[in-house]
């Protein structure tokens, strides 16, 4: 789940938002306000269908509230209408240049979900030039950094944004990845390390350090990184499918086979591929 973290997600509750000149931009309209704040909510208890709907009834009221539009890109991304996300991104921006948030977290969907790091770049970087101290930003542009390749520039951008937010999960995840990236697997259980001591909840981090831990040969401990991962998520494909491969390696063929079918059930090709391979 994607979720706005910054201060300005205290503004936006009250249908607010500080631009760069340090004016205010403010709907009238109390209804709108209204259906608004209902969406925040809806949204942050993951009902993102019903947010949708408030989100909507917001703009009906009020077509030029910027932040209701950024508000149902945020939940339509969540509930999976990445198509409709982009355009309600597009359309909170054109409304309102200086919303730095939209950039970001179109940014997020370019990169993630459209897997257009360019064009990501570009969103992070105006996010960034709107709001120097947003360490989601310097995060993600440190994710799409890594998927271009550029790893020197990656590295300051997770370091500035554990400056800002010396609690961003996100960021140590990323520089575990990028000692991962030149086999230092050891460095990058160490970050991985990191992310959870800040998110015990963190599933992506546990299904990392337990790949980096499958990488230097503990087998047994990267299973029970795994089973966190999957005991956190119940539908983490590669958790299943990392899990199935460490079951192999210490003779659990059983196992093995059985999670490799899960994941391979749950749409992951390479898990299919493995399973013809090893449990026929």
């Amino acid at each position: 789940m994607r979720t706005t973290q910054t201060i300005r997600s205290i503004l936006l509750i009250a249908g607010v938002g500080f631009l760069l000149s340090g004016c205010i931009t403010v709907t009238d309209n109390r209804e709108a306000i209204k259906f608004y704040k209902q969406g925040k909510v809806e949204d942050s208890l993951k009902k993102y269908k019903v947010a949708i709907v408030d989100y909507t009834q917001a703009i009906k009221l009020d077509t030029a509230y910027s932040w209701a539009y950024s508000g149902r890109a945020l939940s339509e991304m969540n509930y999976g209408d990445y198509q409709a996300a982009l355009n309600d991104f597009n359309k909170a921006i054109t409304i309102n240049p200086a919303l730095e948030e939209a950039y970001t977290n179109r940014g997020y969907l370019r990169s993630f979900e459209f897997h257009d790091n360019k064009s990501a770049m570009e969103d992070y970087n105006m996010a960034i030039k709107l709001d120097s101290t947003d360490a989601i930003a310097y995060t993600d542009r440190g994710a799409a950094e890594i998927y271009l390749g550029d790893f020197q520039d990656a590295v300051k951008d997770c370091k500035r944004a554990l400056q800002i937010n010396p609690k961003k999960e996100d960021a140590y995840n990323n520089l575990g990845l990028i000692r991962w990236s030149f086999d230092d697997y050891k460095g990058a259980i160490e970050y991985f390390n990191k992310a959870i001591e800040v998110d015990s909840n963190y599933s992506l981090a546990f299904n990392n350090r337990g790949k980096a831990k499958y990488n230097t040969e503990d087998y047994t401990g990267a299973i029970v990184d795994f089973d966190k991962a999957i005991e956190l998520d119940s539908t983490y494909t590669l958790a299943y499918y990392n899990r199935g491969l460490s079951e192999m390696k210490i003779v659990k063929k059983e196992q093995g086979c059985l999670d490799l079918n899960k994941a391979a059930r749950l749409g992951l090709k390479r898990a299919q591929d493995s399973l013809n391979r090893y449990c026929k």
